[in-house]
């Protein structure tokens, strides 16, 4: 279970760097989104840094907990964070985007592949009592079931598997990223 923390960027909303919460559940202090503004991953902020948890043999950094609720989805694919926005940190290039969390239980994607890396601990993934957005649609093969929800995952425990309203917000789901490592340098 080999593993690097790695703090790295701040959020921001509505160029306000958020604070991280200690206390990263469903009524803890996560940052709750206001419905409006606009939020992104910018340069390090002190004492605001987003902890990143990069697993043995994998090249992404997933964030280590929630950094957002109380925001849709949709809002998330607005924001242009489903299949990615590009952001620089420390000269480098980063896709920001959500995690591939599987379109059905048991599919391979990258949250189960981080457990199984890492482990279950919450104390190091923070999935207790707040589930987070995924990018996927649930069960690809069957849209018109399930059409107009996306996959969360967390909560009750590490592997849980649910489907959500895109549309809709709710208190306990979040924004949590991943950064995907760009190979074109930054340019100056």
């Amino acid at each position: 279970m080999a593993y690097e923390l790695i703090k790295l960027g701040s959020l921001h909303v509505n160029n306000i760097p958020q604070n991280i919460a200690e206390n990263p559940v469903w009524g803890g202090d996560i940052p709750s989104y206001d419905g409006c503004s606009f939020f992104g991953i910018r340069d390090a902020v002190p004492g605001k840094e987003i902890q990143w948890i990069k697993a043995e043999n994998s090249n992404l950094l997933i964030s280590d907990r929630v950094l957002l609720t109380g925001l849709s989805w949709t809002t998330i694919a607005l924001m242009g964070f489903v299949d990615g926005n590009t952001v620089i940190l420390e000269d480098r290039r980063y896709r920001c985007r959500l995690m591939k969390c599987g379109h059905r239980k048991g599919v391979p994607n990258e949250w189960d592949t981080l457990i199984d890396a890492v482990g279950m601990s919450d104390g190091l993934l923070h999935w207790q009592d707040i589930c987070f957005w995924g990018k996927e649609s649930p069960n690809m093969h069957c849209p018109n079931i399930h059409e107009g929800k996306r996959v969360i995952r967390g909560f009750e425990y590490a592997r849980q598997w649910d489907e959500a309203e895109a549309c809709n917000s709710f208190p306990f789901v979040g924004f949590r990223p991943v950064l995907e490592p760009m190979l074109a340098p930054c340019m100056k």
